[in-house]
C-alpha cells in the first residue's frame, strides 16, 4: 500500500511534466487500479478492524480515496463536462 500511495501522490505530476500524452491511458488505468485497491482496503478494514467503520479514519480514508477521481480523466472529464 505504501508504494501505491507514493505512486498516487507523485506520478501524476511526473506524467504531466515529462511523459508524452500517448501514455496517458496507461496511467489512467493504473490510477483506476489504485482507486479500487484503496476502496478494497477500506472495505476489508471495515470488517477486520473493530471500531473502524464510520469512525474518523474511515472517513479520512474514504475522502482520500475519492480524491483520486479528479486524477482519473476518464471519470473526471465527464463529471465537469470537458
Amino acid at each position: 500500500m505504501t508504494l501505491i500511495t507514493f505512486y498516487v501522490l507523485y506520478v501524476d505530476d511526473f506524467r504531466i511534466l515529462v511523459l508524452p500524452k500517448s501514455l496517458d491511458d496507461v496511467f489512467m488505468a493504473l490510477n483506476v487500479f489504485s482507486l479500487f485497491v484503496f476502496l478494497l482496503e477500506i472495505i476489508l478494514s471495515s470488517f477486520a478492524i473493530k471500531g473502524y467503520f464510520f469512525k474518523f479514519y474511515f472517513w479520512l480514508d474514504l475522502i482520500a480515496a475519492l480524491s483520486l477521481i479528479s486524477d482519473i480523466t476518464w471519470i473526471w472529464y465527464p463529471i465537469v463536462g470537458i
